[in-house]
């Protein structure tokens, strides 16, 4: 059996330059994506479920000749380089320049990459479609299924990507006791013999040359190491050594595995560093402010507020955790069981400060959104599922989690005290909440004076959020407002194609002042609804002016007929005024809220409503007004509301 490299040719076929598609798909990131890749395999091919997989990288200096017959492989490089320095392609020219260098030094940078607790690469002997064949041989091809984390087979690319030669050795001994190592080099066609018109394919075997096949024995490529268990080794050549690389897989190890590690699923070594349950804390505590979300992310898997198993559609449980507290990120991070990091879900709220992780628990829901995956598995895109109701079904996730997130931060809003002011609002809340309890039980006795206007600018977990400009206004309210971005999101948040129209298709107008329609008391009876009655147009309004709050609050009473208290003082206005109600989050500009009704809690007087204003008559300078409302917007929101004081 003839052994050596062999670049079998091109049967006068395809030219193949060095712009390999699977190749390029990593390099922007070249160490986050082979730290991604090699777990994931490594994870999917997990062998003792008791023990996690254990995945090394290690980075050491070999003599080139520890290359099995390395001048074959040189002289492939060397002749690729002649021939496209002929052709003028520069940007091979610049590829094979570098790669020659490397064969020239006597010294070479093999990452050695192995895991253990694996069932190894199975199937070495057979011919083709085994775990062996399809990721040493096969081109888009994966054979994975269920929860198993590859589904496309580009994933084999990325450590040829940090390569500078583009050339790694595999070596394994499967969990039946078989043996195999092979060479592949990935470089680009050139001719056969020179001046030929035949061209190889430019993929390299080293191997049985007749068959191209493994030969039957563990090897390594590096001193001091030797396989005693089942597993799989990778010897990555020329590995391209940047500044800070072991800090990168690392960084990327507790970014896309942090759940797998703090689970006992996985440990990682990268050089001299271990990356384990154990040392999860120090290692997190070093990089929280370069890192914030992993961190965020730690916080929810050791503390969560709310931890649930919620069933999805019928196939299967997914597992929440949600930790409330200030300053967190408000991203729920989507994982597969193998505890893998696929996407983070955002724009669930501007408000709630949240942190938060789903994992799909179930085979059967793992194996339904897999199919949804990009080749890199870092986004769900549902065209990609044969189902036509894949985006249905992304989005009733995402609703999921969503609508959990708000509830939970409904009641995380309710329950907490103002640390600032508290015997200002206390007893407020308290009227609406505590079943008429006595007030002496539950409000200071002491005066307090509070000016929030000279504040500084800040955001707090209150139910609102203080904003900037000459007038107060406060965004208010227990959800963000999402837009359409694609992609992860996938779907708008307003009720239809026009954003200036309710659901229910009424407009709110174009002018560019504060509202429109009319103004006055409505009299008794019922609350009265939004519509034009007697009382001031916008063209009767000769001035209308910003009125400054000196306090306000706003809560939820009833999410489900979306009412909400409003406390305010008003800092001047003796008069006529309307207050403005307005959508405010990420989307641009802001959009009218249409109230249906209102009403003076401290007198019961019904408040006329038109389009997004309540209109007052009279309001008094710095007398508190309890305004209890409802508007015509079901989800979620943030809220903006103005006061405006108006002559005619």
């Amino acid at each position: 059996m003839p052994i050596g490299w062999n670049f079998p040719n091109n049967n006068h076929g395809t030219i193949n330059g060095i712009g390999d598609a699977g190749i390029e798909t990593f390099k922007g990131a070249l160490y986050k994506s082979l730290a991604r890749e090699i777990c994931q395999n490594s994870l999917d091919a997990r062998l003792d479920e008791g023990k996690p997989v254990v995945v090394e990288f290690q980075l050491t200096d070999e003599l080139r000749t520890r290359i099995p017959d390395y001048t074959q492989l040189w002289e492939a490089i060397r002749k690729c380089n002649r021939f496209w320095t002929e052709q003028g392609n520069q940007r091979a020219m610049d590829f094979f320049s570098r790669a020659d260098e490397c064969t020239r030094l006597p010294l070479v940078s093999i990452l050695r990459i192995s895991d253990h607790n694996t069932t190894g690469l199975t199937g070495s002997r057979d011919s083709i479609n085994t775990p062996w064949q399809n990721l040493v041989k096969a081109s888009g091809v994966s054979g994975k299924d269920g929860s198993a984390g590859g589904s496309f087979g580009i994933g084999k690319s990325a450590p040829f990507a940090c390569s500078e030669v583009r050339a790694i050795f595999y070596s394994t001994l499967d969990k039946y006791g078989l043996k195999a190592f092979q060479g592949v080099a990935r470089l680009a066609s050139s001719p056969v013999v020179e001046s030929s018109d035949l061209y190889t394919t430019g993929v390299g075997y080293y191997g049985d040359i007749e068959k191209n096949t493994a030969l039957e024995e563990c090897r390594s490529l590096t001193q001091g190491y030797t396989r005693k268990d089942s597993g799989t080794d990778l010897f990555v050549l020329a590995f391209i050594k940047k500044k800070n690389w072991e800090n990168e897989i690392i960084k990327a190890v507790l970014d896309d595995f942090l759940v797998a590690v703090f689970n006992e699923d996985l440990v990682v070594y990268v050089n001299k560093t271990c990356i384990s349950k154990d040392t999860l804390q120090g290692l997190l505590e070093r990089i929280k402010e370069e890192c914030p979300d992993i961190y965020n992310n730690y916080l929810v898997m050791t503390k969560p507020t709310y931890q649930e198993n919620l069933d999805f559609e019928n196939m299967g449980k997914i597992s929440l955790r949600v930790l409330m507290g200030k300053n967190l990120r408000r991203k729920v991070m989507i994982c597969r069981k193998n505890g893998m990091r696929i996407y983070d879900q955002k724009k669930i709220s501007t408000i709630i400060d949240f942190a938060g992780i789903c994992i799909l628990e179930d085979e059967k829901v793992n194996e339904y959104f897999r199919k949804m995956e990009n080749p890199q598995h870092t986004r769900w895109e549902p065209d990609r599922h044969t189902d036509k109701d894949a985006a249905l079904k992304f989005k009733a996730l995402k609703d999921l989690i969503r609508n959990y997130i708000l509830d939970k931060g409904a009641r995380a809003t309710v329950d907490e005290t103002d640390a600032e002011g508290v015997g200002e609002y206390l007893a407020d809340f308290d009227e609406s909440f505590s079943n008429n309890e006595e007030k002496s039980e539950q409000v200071s006795d002491q005066n307090m004076d509070i000016e929030l206007f000279d504040s500084p600018t800040k955001s707090m977990q209150k139910g609102f959020e203080r904003m900037p400009g000459d007038g107060t206004s406060f965004e208010e309210g227990l959800g963000g407002i999402e837009d359409y971005t694609g992609g992860e999101d996938g779907e708008k948040d307003y009720h239809d194609d026009d954003p200036n129209k309710t659901h229910e298709g009424n407009s709110f107008g174009k002018n560019d002042g504060p509202g429109q329609g009319s103004g006055g008391l409505s009299g008794s009876g019922e609350i009265r609804e939004t519509g034009s009655r007697n009382g001031d147009s916008d063209q009767m309004m000769k001035t209308t002016y910003n009125v400054r709050m000196m306090s306000i609050r706003m809560m939820e009473l009833n999410s489900a007929k979306n009412e909400y208290l409003l406390i305010f003082t008003p800092e001047k206005v003796s008069g006529k005024a309307f207050l403005q109600l307005q959508l405010s989050g990420e989307q641009p500009g802001k959009i009218p809220l249409r109230v249906v009704k209102a009403k003076n809690k401290e007198t019961g007087e019904n408040l006329l409503c038109n389009g997004d204003r309540i209109l007052f008559d009279t309001i008094v300078p710095q007398k508190k007004y309890k305004i209890e409302f409802s508007i015509d917007y079901a989800e979620k929101c943030s809220m903006e509301v103005n006061l405006y004081g108006y002559t005619r």
